[in-house]
Parts: structure tokens; sequence; C-alpha cells
């Protein structure tokens, strides 16, 4: 039997409410994407994202599409490249579709600045393996910068394709959670 070995990462963020609204908007797939901010579901057909896997959008505490990402490419709320938005770190190289992962990024508000939000990514290249990247929405008239890029986190190991976060009992931190393969 094959043992496996889980790594958890402890990362502070901003404390969220119930109340919130960050999973307002959602983009996947071929350029599709649903809001749920109104009193119907609306289809958002504009989206910018191609992905057959992974990816991650996020939107304002009160609901309005920050940005959205495949994991190496990041599109701001009017479905352009973002500032700084290429090439991240994410999946397996495959010659045939590109870089895919099958849940390679997600997204996290930050803690230290509320104009700040998180990209992870994960890589399952082992000198690459888990990287942090920051979005800092106070650039570009509201529609964001990538200031920092593909920071390690956590390397030297191969992983799965799966990267997921969940709250802290202290309702204001997240455990980041991945493990190797």
């Amino acid at each position: 039997m094959k043992a496996v070995t889980f790594v958890l990462v402890w990362f502070c963020v901003v404390q969220l409410n119930a109340q919130h609204k960050y999973d307002n908007n959602w983009m996947f797939g071929y350029r599709c994407g649903v809001s749920f901010s109104g009193n119907l579901v609306e289809i958002i057909e504009q989206a910018a994202l191609i992905s057959s896997e992974g990816c991650a959008s996020i939107s304002s505490a009160q609901g309005e599409l920050q940005f959205y990402t495949n994991g190496n490419a990041v599109w701001n709320k009017q479905h352009q490249v973002m500032d700084g938005g290429s090439n991240l770190a994410i999946g397996q190289y495959l010659p045939e579709y590109g870089t895919s992962s099958t849940q390679g990024v997600l997204i996290l508000p930050s803690l230290t600045d509320t104009n700040d939000y998180l990209i992870f990514t994960q890589n399952n290249y082992p000198d690459t393996g888990i990287c942090v990247s920051t979005v800092d929405m106070s650039f570009n008239s509201g529609l964001g910068k990538v200031v920092i890029k593909n920071e390690p986190v956590y390397q030297g190991h191969y992983f799965s394709e799966k990267l997921a976060a969940c709250r802290h009992a202290n309702g204001r931190d997240w455990w980041l959670v991945s493990f190797e393969a």
C-alpha cells in the first residue's frame, strides 16, 4: 500500500462573515460564467477563460467580480489579461492540451490588505511545488495587477492535482491543503 503524505500550510487571511459575497461569480469551462449577484442567476458569456479543468474566481465582499484565473493567466473583470497576469505556475505541461491541473488553483483574500488577494497554484514538478501570487486591486483604476508572482510556498515534492482551503476553527485564518502524489 502506498503511503500518502499530507501537506498543511497555515495562512492568515481576512475574517469573512456569513454575509460575504466572494463567491457570487463563477468563471469556468470555455468562456462561461455564472453570476449569483441578482435575484436571478445570470449567464456570463464574455468570459475569456478557457479551462477544461481547475480554475478559480473571486468577487468583492459586495459581490462584484474582481478577477478569475485558470492558474496560468489572470483576467480582470473586463475579461482582459490583468497587468502581470500571465505565466503563473500551475499544472503539468501537456503538449496537446497546454497547462492543466484538475484543481491546482485557488484564491483567498489577504489578511494584510483589503485590496490584496492571494492566488495559490500547484505544479506537480518538485522544483515548482506550491506557489503564491499576490493581486493588488488598487492598481489600474481597480482592475488590479499581479504584484508578486510564483513565490514558493512548499517545494521538493510531487503533488497531486488537488488544492483546497478550509477555514481554521478561529474563524479568521485558513488552512491550505494538498498532498504528495
